[in-house]
Order: structure tokens, then sequence, then C-alpha cells
């Protein structure tokens, strides 16, 4: 009787993990699916002065970065045109 308990056990434990696992893909595919990757140019200008853009932020290029504290608090702004 233990024998047949620990198979079914194991059975279930095996079915469950395998779902687990389909849903871990399907979720990583539709997170994949919504990542849009931006076009970089081969030599990004700023959207206003038109000089080298050194970060992309907001949609835009742009020739300054100011940062804040914290992680990812990267911002760009134009330098000639603050």
């Amino acid at each position: 009787m233990f024998a047949i308990v620990v198979v079914v056990m194991l059975c279930l434990w095996t079915v469950i993990k395998s779902g687990i696992a389909i849903l871990i893909t399907m979720t990583q595919r539709i997170i994949m699916e919504s990542a849009k990757p931006i076009k970089i140019p081969s030599n990004p200008v700023c959207h206003l002065c038109k000089k080298k853009a050194r970060i992309y932020y907001d949609k835009k290029w742009w020739c300054c970065l100011n940062t804040e504290m914290g992680e990812f608090n990267s911002k760009g702004f134009c330098k000639e045109k603050k």
C-alpha cells in the first residue's frame, strides 16, 4: 500500500513540475514578444541641437546625461536648450 502511495505521489510531482515548466516557458514567450528593441543608428545625434547623443531616454536621443539618486534614474537632456 505504501509503495502505491509513493508511486502516485511521484507521478503527481512529475505532472506538477512539467506544468510549472510549461507555464514559465509561456510567460517568457509573452514577455519577449512584447519587448521591442530600439534601432540604434550608427551615429546618434541629439534631437534638439544635433550634437553627438549620449543617451536614449523617453524615446528620444539626448546629448547630456542627468543622474539622480537611486538605480536606473538616468535621464537625458539637451545642454543647449536647458
